[in-house]
């Protein structure tokens, strides 16, 4: 992953995988350099990298212990919606009854009156059907987003699983009574698949911050195979005392009381920046007008140093890194809401396109300055001399301003 060759400081490597999954080469060099500080950042919090202050080295030790961090998953306010997310969509992964139908397919088969070859053969087209329309997820986790996904699939596990257990009450004598029950657990696990199959796992990983990133994840990952664990002791007396259609219909239950979980607790995280899922989990939108304004005044007081030495590049490459933060905020209002007043979109409209047309100035600037691949080397402290990631990498800055007009339209 492009993650794993920035920690073993091969940027070029990581650079070439990031173009594969990215539109463009400028996306790939953007997510080249926020991994790179994430990483940055993640070796200082964890202790593994160079700490310069006393006070900053105590702060990062004190606060890292893993069971100060397993205690702020319930005591920080964002943290603790984000362990409630991930927690509802990997408790939901068990209410659905996937693993009951995974565990005990054999048995349920034979329930339904098929022979021991029989009931092994149609357990593994279920295994089949499983594998299969977990593909078509690559794309559409993404595409659709994961609270999208469990929203459309949950309610057609409920009716697929009540249609199957009802199927039970066919005559076992007629053919269709395990052809019935077999297509309707066939299109459970369709439906499955691309849904509450991989989502769960994907959201746990990318709702925490980093700091609490990998405590937050195991804990997630606890939940779902404990009650894994209880499905798989507790399903053969459910079984018994509700029969094989009581026990399908209550899971079928089940899934209404997720997908409600779901609606109530899980938000949307698809494409969405550490940045903005603080936004997102706290509960609070930016204000875009203060936001411009603030970029307006980074603007007014920019004052382009001289020369052409590494220092000065540097100073340019803040400056717009100060920018690009105030314009992610900017987008980050998108997520919760963007204020309504007419007058204030109207002035959102006169800075942002007066700032676009300084910003192109400042690249232009950057672009004049930094002229020797070792001088950009040394202003970012890449292990890579002659990767030229900074001018990729600033000129999205201009690019991240257009979208930002198109996305207001203004």
């Amino acid at each position: 992953s492009p993650r794993w060759y920035i920690k073993k400081h091969r940027y070029h490597d990581a650079f070439k995988s990031l173009r594969r999954l990215r539109n463009t080469p400028l996306q790939a060099a953007r997510d080249l350099y926020y991994i790179h500080a994430q990483v940055r950042l993640e070796e200082l919090m964890l202790g593994d990298g160079d700490i310069s202050s006393a006070e900053g080295k105590e702060q990062y030790t004190s606060s890292g212990r893993y069971a100060n961090r397993f205690i702020q998953l319930f005591t920080i306010a964002r943290i603790r919606r984000a362990t409630l997310a991930s927690s509802v969509v990997m408790i939901a992964q068990q209410m659905c009854g996937i693993n009951v139908v995974a565990f005990y397919s054999s048995t349920l088969f034979t329930d339904a009156n098929a022979s021991e070859r029989s009931a092994l053969l149609v357990s593994w087209g279920f295994g089949l059907i499983n594998f299969a329309f977990a593909w078509p997820a690559v794309r559409s986790i993404d595409r659709f987003g994961r609270r999208n996904l469990l929203l459309f699939t949950f309610p057609h596990m409920a009716w697929t699983l009540l249609a199957a257990g009802f199927s039970f009450y066919i005559p076992d004598e007629s053919p269709a009574h395990l052809g019935m029950i077999t297509f309707f657990i066939y299109l459970f696990a369709a439906f499955y698949s691309p849904g509450e199959g991989p989502v769960p796992f994907t959201y746990s990983a990318e709702a925490f911050p980093l700091f609490h990133r990998e405590v937050g994840m195991s804990l997630a990952v606890s939940i779902n195979l404990f009650w894994a664990a209880v499905l798989t002791v507790v399903y053969p007396k459910l079984s018994d005392a509700l029969t094989p259609t009581g026990a399908i219909g209550f899971f079928a239950g089940l899934n209404m009381i997720a997908f409600l979980m779901i609606f109530l607790w899980v938000p949307e995280t698809k494409q969405r920046t550490l940045e903005e899922l603080d936004y997102i989990y706290t509960h609070q939108a930016p204000n875009v007008v203060d936001l411009c304004r603030s970029i307006q005044a980074v603007v007014e007081t920019h004052q382009p140093p001289g020369g052409s030495d590494v220092e000065a590049f540097r100073l340019e490459v803040h400056t717009l890194d100060n920018i690009l933060g105030l314009i992610e905020r900017i987008r980050c209002a998108d997520v919760v809401r963007i204020p309504a007043e007419k007058a204030h979109l109207k002035d959102v409209n006169r800075l942002l396109h007066r700032c676009y047309r300084v910003l192109s100035k400042l690249w232009a600037s950057v672009r004049d300055t930094a002229t020797e691949a070792d001088d950009i080397q040394e202003a970012l402290d890449l292990n890579e001399p002659s990767f030229t990631l900074p001018r990729a990498y600033i000129s999205f800055f201009t690019r991240t301003l257009q979208m930002t007009l198109t996305t207001f339209h203004l």
